[in-house]
């Protein structure tokens, strides 16, 4: 299965003459990260081979039942990798839906905790959108407000939202999805 940004129709109707490259070498993610995106996102990269190192740490799934949860577990995640020397600054959170209705724009306009920013990346947590992100990269990705895994508009979204991280991936779903 070729992983294409734009389906074959229209390179038939509007490029005829493009050329599509698949890529072979996973540059960004960890053998355990990219594996974690082929499975929750559906979509099985060509790759020959990933240049990451596997350096032990599994990708973290967890569920939630409420937006209080969801709060906690975010807080907890964010804390402990400040204890391992993370900085705010290698941590992104990205939202499974818009930047206006995810779980950090409720935190930001409560004025409560960690320094989340919407707009700062110096000495703040940047949060924004998956579709925002795209084609960016952090250390640290924690992809809150998970919902509708089961479709595949969803599974492919996720699958962007994964691969955005290079060490670290940390996911947050309402347990009302089903891997």
């Amino acid at each position: 299965k070729n992983t294409l940004i734009y389906p074959n129709q229209f390179k038939e109707d509007y490029c005829n003459q493009l050329i599509i490259l698949s890529p072979r070498t996973n540059c960004r993610n960890t053998p355990r990260i990219s594996t974690q995106a082929v499975f929750l996102g559906g979509i099985k990269p060509d790759y020959t081979k990933i240049l990451r190192y596997d350096d032990g740490r599994n990708p973290t799934l967890n569920y939630y039942t409420s937006e209080v949860e969801q709060t906690d577990m975010l807080n907890n995640i964010v804390k402990n990798l400040l204890k391992e020397n993370y900085r705010y600054e290698d941590i992104t959170i990205l939202s499974f839906i818009s930047e206006k209705k995810s779980l950090v724009a409720k935190i930001i306009s409560n004025n409560k905790g960690l320094p989340f920013s919407f707009f700062n990346r110096d000495n703040s947590i940047f949060c924004t959108s998956i579709r925002k992100f795209k084609g960016l990269e952090n250390l640290v990705i924690i992809i809150t407000d998970i919902i509708n895994m089961d479709e595949e508009k969803s599974k492919s979204l996720l699958y962007v939202g994964i691969t955005r991280s290079i060490d670290r991936l940390f996911m947050l779903a309402s347990n009302q999805n089903s891997v």
